[in-house]
């Protein structure tokens, strides 16, 4: 795969990861992320990241550790 594709591959992958795609775009991800050790570790990180900014509660919304973690998000998803 050119370094370019793959690139925006690696962009599609936030997408991916919250359903945002169109199904044969979905499949094409889902591909290349079981051939790509890259991408796939992405992928899990980005998951990870999704599930514990899903599990902070109410409270500890606002904590430094919780901002940090929405920060790297971001970071990710770029």
């Amino acid at each position: 795969m050119h370094w370019l594709a793959h690139r925006r591959m690696k962009q599609a992958v936030s997408a991916f990861l919250d359903g945002e795609l169109d199904p044969p775009v979905m499949a094409e991800v889902h591909a290349h992320l079981r051939r790509c050790w890259d991408c796939s570790s992405d992928a899990e990180l980005g998951r990870l990241v999704k599930r514990s900014l899903r599990h902070l509660a109410a409270r500890d919304q606002d904590t430094l550790g919780a901002r940090r973690l929405r920060r790297f998000a971001a970071h990710l998803g770029r």
